[in-house]
């Protein structure tokens, strides 16, 4: 009979060490997503101190055990709404999240970091960091998930974004 080889779930974007399911910090490991589909790993040991907090922030209030997928078959994660005692998956007390209700009122303050090393640019949303963005079409779903209706020409023209480091055509380090 033959033997299954045993494959790392993916290697480290930036050192290339592998991801093992069982490894004792494979829940410290964070994923980079484009349009939600899966691009790169990043270890612990590379991880920014930024990038960890983002995570753990990210874990605390995001349900990924409940996430279903859109339209498009990609997934939409549900935030984690407190009641009495409201215990996340992982076993902690959970953070309050408010579910916004509807659609924005008003446009959400918004600021776009510069380009990283591989041309993602960090988005924040009425002072939440949505996620790292690797084109427009990100920055327009971010938003979208905020409760703002735009298009890729409204998210171009917009006076309420800020872009550092460059306008919505820099996509570069």
């Amino acid at each position: 009979m033959a033997r299954k080889k045993i494959r790392p779930l993916g290697h480290c974007s930036r050192c290339t060490r592998a991801c093992w399911k069982d490894a004792d910090d494979f829940h410290r490991w964070n994923a980079t997503m484009n349009r939600s589909v899966l691009v790169g790993l990043v270890c612990p040991e590379c991880q920014t101190a930024e990038e960890h907090i983002e995570a753990e922030v990210k874990e605390a209030t995001l349900d990924y055990a409940s996430a279903v997928p859109d339209a498009s078959g990609r997934p939409i994660v549900a935030p984690i709404v407190k009641t009495d005692e409201s215990v996340h998956p992982s076993g902690r007390p959970s953070m309050p999240v408010s579910v916004p209700a509807g659609r924005l009122t008003r446009m959400p303050v918004v600021i776009v970091y510069p380009p990283d090393e591989q041309g993602g640019r960090r988005v924040r949303v009425d002072g939440e960091i949505s996620g790292r963005a690797l084109g427009l079409k990100d920055v327009v779903e971010f938003l979208r998930r905020a409760g703002a209706d735009v298009e890729d020409t409204d998210v171009v023209r917009a006076d309420w974004i800020e872009w550092r480091g460059g306008g919505p055509d820099m996509w570069e380090h």
